[in-house]
């Protein structure tokens, strides 16, 4: 769990970040107390999946039954054994089912789900949709590809104009693969928030 070496970095800029985390059973006892770690400098762990699989394709040989028992109760069984209830659940790959989205609804208070970085203004949102006072949150790619692409200034202007938040997700730090941001990016994200006046919370 490479997160927690920000740990610093974080309090440093006073930011609170959300971790949605999957294949916790598969994780080694050094990674699991990475977790507990972050959970404990006051940021949010959440539940991915335990297997983290397309639920369509596992939709076409499983059943809503064992899909809910293998990927979502494993997982947040794996969370309780740290002493963590989730509240929120992203879907993996943010892939949707219509009948399994109705079982999650039942078991979490919101739903995540991803956009393109093209589509970056469908992450930022005054009140997040719900369905019966449950929260569907859109959340935008980011990574070090396209951090240089998002137009922070005009994000900025359209944050101040009504408040509201802007959601972003990324996989890893890291600087070469996918779905990674590197250390450095981090900060200068960090710093524009500072910078144009911005709180970092967690869910």
């Amino acid at each position: 769990m490479e997160w927690a070496a920000l740990i610093s970095l974080f309090e440093e800029y006073d930011a609170k970040v959300t971790f949605f985390v999957c294949c916790i059973g598969q994780m080694s006892c050094e990674e699991k107390e990475a977790i507990v770690e972050l959970k404990n400098a006051g940021h949010s762990i959440q539940a991915h999946g335990e297997l983290h699989v397309s639920v369509n394709t596992y939709m076409a040989n499983g059943t809503y039954r064992e899909y809910l028992k293998d990927e979502v109760d494993e997982n947040i069984q794996q969370l309780a054994a740290l002493g963590i209830t989730p509240s929120h659940f992203a879907l993996p790959y943010g892939e949707h089912y219509k009948w399994i989205n109705l079982a999650l609804w039942r078991r979490f208070n919101g739903l995540r789900d991803v956009v393109p970085a093209k589509a970056y203004q469908k992450a930022i949102v005054s009140a997040p949709e719900s369905y019966r006072n449950r929260r569907w949150i859109a959340s935008a790619e980011l990574e070090n590809q396209n951090f240089d692409r998002y137009p922070w200034d005009n994000i900025a202007a359209s944050l101040r104009e009504k408040p509201a938040t802007l959601y972003l997700n990324t996989h890893r730090p890291g600087v070469e693969g996918r779905y990674e941001l590197s250390k450095n990016n981090i900060r200068k994200l960090l710093d524009w928030g500072k910078r144009e006046g911005f709180r970092f919370e967690s869910l």
